[in-house]
């Protein structure tokens, strides 16, 4: 508790993003996260000003160093390679989080944080943040679709999240906050 007191302050909207998977496909492109940032903490965003928390496990640090970098040091939070006690106080200061599928996203909807958890391939419909403030937001391909994607593409994708846009994660976010 004392260590999410030190990282996370009081008195200004706290935005946790979990960038980071355990498998790449499921992971939604860093630039897609960065803009995301922008346009939630804008001035005329849904949380203007915010901080932005990014958590991730310590063997994860090197896929979220590009969206370390692109935040100010003074909006951003390291919530990396913490034991799961102090993650869980820090998500409990946050008012949004937005993450791929994976644990932090579950951690998150657990503590009644509004929850927006991204999808391609996985299973949203059983897999998904589970609360009133959650929602899981997919991609515009079908599950087939993308499973078929990754089977014939030479070289393979990065990601089988890149068309998922923004503006739709935004839309999900407004609904969450509402």
């Amino acid at each position: 508790q004392r260590t999410a007191e030190k990282l996370v302050p009081k008195g200004k909207p706290v935005l946790a993003l979990g960038p980071a998977a355990n498998w790449q496909y499921k992971q939604w492109p860093v630039q897609h996260f960065i803009i995301l940032i922008g346009a939630l903490t804008a001035t005329n965003g849904l949380l203007p000003d915010a901080s932005v928390m990014v958590l991730a496990g310590e063997n994860e640090r090197d896929q979220v160093v590009p969206l370390l970098r692109a935040i100010p040091d003074a909006r951003r939070i390291e919530v990396i390679g913490k034991d799961l006690q102090t993650v869980a106080a820090c998500l409990n200061r946050a008012d949004l989080y937005v993450g791929n599928d994976s644990g932090l996203m579950h951690l998150a909807a657990a503590l009644d944080v509004p929850t927006v958890g991204l999808f391609g391939v996985g299973y949203p419909e059983i897999y998904g943040p589970w609360g009133k403030r959650c929602a899981a937001v997919t991609t515009p391909e079908t599950r087939d679709e993308l499973w078929a994607r990754l089977a014939n593409s030479n070289p393979p994708p990065k990601t089988l999240l890149d068309n998922l846009s923004v503006e739709r994660v935004v839309e999900a976010v407004k609904k969450v906050l509402a």
